[in-house]
């Protein structure tokens, strides 16, 4: 049904709803960095791949921060990793949020 309405919501003028930001998922792979002005204050978003294998690259991003933004999956409650059959998605995140929020690297954050 939605993608019968599609120019109306893919179009230069299409505000998404509410809905439409909470059914947005989009698995992220790598390091992607965007660069963004908001009231004439510059900030970096850098989104990292979740998965134990993309971790490692996060290190070296963390010179510099001023903030974090850590967002986890409230749907994923039921779910398991999926390099590891056994482990719960949010379990795992919750694990890796305490872990990384004492990092040294934080301190100054």
């Amino acid at each position: 049904e939605k993608l019968e309405k599609y120019p109306a919501w893919g179009g230069p003028s299409w505000i998404p709803t509410e809905e439409d930001v909470l059914n947005t998922r989009v698995r992220t792979t790598g390091v992607i960095m965007q660069n963004v002005t908001i009231d004439n204050s510059k900030y970096q978003i850098i989104d990292v791949g979740g998965q134990r294998t993309e971790r490692r690259k996060w290190m070296r991003l963390f010179q510099g921060v001023t903030g974090i933004l850590f967002v986890a999956s409230l749907s994923e409650y039921d779910q398991t990793l999926y390099e590891d059959s056994e482990t719960n998605r949010l379990d795992e995140t919750l694990n890796l949020w305490k872990t990384n929020a004492n990092r040294k690297e934080f301190e100054d954050s």
